[in-house]
């Protein structure tokens, strides 16, 4: 009964939507699985196959953005005027024309010849579909058309990498090496729609032969004079330009840090923010539904910033994973919130106008973080090797929209709207206004209090100041953390050790004759080439002139994450001199593959045990008779960790 229940409760949920929003939504799902799985390999493609600069990279990627994002602006229009079905022939065409070519061709002008191809092509689909929607839905069906568009695009986001993720796996090709054949296979896909569009797809609206393609373009000078809309365009572009960073430069920095293991592929990479949105969307968006919508913007790019934070600081695999799902969550209560706000401040005769224009953000920021990621990370990941500058430096991007917003928040959104006169049109005096309820404004769901702060006037400014002063901090530690290696998988590069030992850890402790004491210790650092293990001590002075304390005699060892043991040697010292043990562990040994090229899985919990094998007594050398030997117990000691990484050359 239930499952009869629950299937005549879809179908009844179902059926509200005529058959063209199915098969308008059948062809989000293929087009945005083409998309998402190209662009899980774009950045590798570019930078590993075709062995253009992360500058190249960058620019490459941020053509194809700008034409994404600024192409709707007409596309549209065009529709209106030629046919919805028409168009969407054409910019399938065109986006297989796009696919193929990057598989074919390596030559830069070609490549960005490619580029623009799939960026007129999907930057022309874009608009075509949510107008669709809104166009084949009645008004009460449209909040719910819209969430199955938004699940649709996410699933093809999810679906198509999952599968190429998988056909590595499987041992069947690598399409992290073979890319080409990724390209073939969005094109494939593209192909299916295109059959689709052509059979099944009908017009939903009447073409006007006479409409104005570039009218739309007019709408800007109504944009451009609201300068408070365009200040919260200008701030929130920083949140995209941080989102835009990350996203195109994840899986270099994955691959070539070697931070996730080697059957984690750059695909499986890109299904965990789409899966995340899947998973928890439904239950996030209830919870903050509540909440003023602007406070969730700064919580929600706060989130964010937290998440690239915790993914760039560590090379630590399970951190990595954390760090996405957790920006990801960031994400969905930062952009729907901002769609929200915009529709709320936004004129009633204009909310069409401003709605369309709020994806300008989006298009400035992924451009800019192309672009600007391009040299960003070519400098501090690539040639410096220092990637946690870089993830800091994105995250400030972050940080500077939260002190943005909130200042946007205090001067401008809370301040008073004129008000005018409904028959002249005049702005009334604010003496002459009348008194209008005000709405309440509930706080973020995440709310910070500061002792003697909260409860006054400058509790507005928190969020503000604490962006403010964590900005150099995170930029100051990041530069501190030292290095990581930059892996190259050809042979155009050797691996030497590092002359410069990294110190680890010292433990001081005092360990009884014939007594061991054990304890663990997590090391977070991933590409170490050797650890040594140093252990020192001294024998205690002779208790009086009539002893002489005897050596004493120590050995250790250690228990590795990936769980080989390593026993040092055991040494005793020289009557009244210090000692020390060193045991180094070579990890190319015994934890990295091709001599160093792959990441050493160095990082885990070790656990060291110091053992007193031997503790010399003091002996009487005094006239027989007249003393006794003394026991000694045992003796202090230190224990040091250190470290050194591997050190990229070129071949001679």
């Amino acid at each position: 009964m239930p499952y009869n229940r629950y299937k005549d409760s879809f179908f009844d949920y179902t059926s509200q939507f005529p058959r063209s929003f199915w098969i308008i939504n059948s062809l989000e799902l293929l087009e945005r699985g083409a998309y998402y799985g190209t662009m899980a390999i774009l950045a590798i493609h570019i930078h590993d196959n075709l062995d253009f600069s992360s500058r190249v990279t960058g620019m490459l990627t941020g053509s194809l953005m700008a034409l994404l994002y600024f192409v709707p602006l007409i596309a549209a229009a065009l529709a209106e005027k030629i046919g919805y079905r028409k168009s969407l022939l054409i910019s399938f065409v065109i986006m297989i024309c796009g696919y193929i070519s990057f598989g074919l061709v390596s030559d830069l002008a070609l490549v960005f010849l490619s580029i623009v191809f799939l960026g007129i092509g999907a930057g022309s689909f874009k608009p075509l579909i949510s107008a669709t929607i809104a166009h084949v839905t009645e008004e009460e069906q449209r909040n719910a058309g819209f969430s199955i568009y938004y699940w649709m695009i996410n699933l093809g986001a999810f679906i198509v990498p999952l599968i190429i993720g998988g056909v590595k796996s499987f041992g069947i090709f690598d399409p992290e090496k073979n890319s080409e054949i990724v390209f073939y296979m969005s094109s494939i896909l593209i192909s299916f729609n295109l059959i689709i569009a052509f059979f099944k797809v009908e017009e939903p609206i009447t073409p006007d032969p006479d409409k104005d393609v570039l009218s739309s373009l007019k709408a800007l000078g109504t944009v451009f004079k609201d300068k408070s809309f365009m200040y919260l365009l200008l701030i929130y572009s920083g949140f995209w330009l941080m989102f835009g960073t990350a996203h195109i430069f994840m899986p270099l920095y994955m691959k070539h840090f070697h931070v996730m293991p080697d059957w984690f592929s750059v695909f499986y990479l890109a299904t965990i923010n789409p899966g995340t949105i899947i998973s928890v969307g439904f239950i996030l968006s209830k919870v903050v539904e509540k909440y003023d919508s602007l406070h969730l913007m700064i919580t929600g790019v706060g989130i964010f910033v937290f998440g690239i934070l915790l993914l760039g600081m560590t090379t630590i695999p399970i951190l990595f994973v954390l760090g996405i799902f957790i920006f990801s969550i960031g994400e969905f209560i930062t952009h729907p919130n901002f769609i929200s706000y915009v529709s709320k401040i936004a004129p009633k005769d204009k909310v069409a106008v401003y709605m369309g224009y709020a994806f300008i953000p989006s298009g400035i920021g992924q451009v800019c973080g192309s672009f600007l990621g391009g040299f960003l990370f070519g400098h501090f990941a690539e040639s410096e090797q220092m990637p946690k500058i870089f993830w800091a430096i994105v995250a400030s991007y972050g940080l500077l929209t939260i002190i943005g917003l909130t200042l946007y928040d205090i001067y401008i959104a809370r301040a008073p709207k004129p008000v005018y006169d409904p028959e002249t049109g005049e702005e009334i005096l604010e003496e002459e206004s009348w008194d209008e309820p005000e709405v309440e404004r509930k706080p973020s769901p995440i709310n910070i209090r500061i002792p003697y702060v909260s409860d006054s006037k400058y509790a507005q400014f928190v969020p503000a100041v604490l962006a403010l002063f964590l900005i150099p901090l995170i930029l100051g530690g990041a530069s501190m953390m030292g290095t990581n290696t930059w892996y190259d998988d050809d042979d155009d590069d050797v691996y030497y050790l590092e002359s410069e030992w990294y110190y680890q850890s010292s433990v001081d402790g005092y360990t009884d004759e014939g007594s061991a004491e054990s304890w663990p210790e997590d090391i977070l650092t991933r590409g170490i080439a050797q650890l040594e293990f140093t252990l020192e001590w001294e024998d205690e002075d002779d208790s009086d002139g009539n002893h002489e304390n005897q050596p004493d005699s120590f050995r250790f060892f250690v228990d590795t994450p990936w769980g080989d043991s390593f026993e040092s040697e055991e040494r005793q010292n020289q009557r009244g001199q210090p000692m020390t043990i060193t045991l180094i562990v070579n990890l190319s040994d015994v934890n990295v593959k091709d001599s160093g090229t792959n990441k050493a899985d160095s990082d885990g919990e070790y656990t060291y045990t110091v053992e007193c094998t031997e503790a010399g007594d003091q002996e009487y050398t005094g006239l027989p008779g007249l003393g006794n030997d003394e026991s000694d117990d045992g003796n202090d000691w230190t224990f040091t960790v250190q470290y050194t990484e591997w050190e990229k050359h070129e071949k001679d």
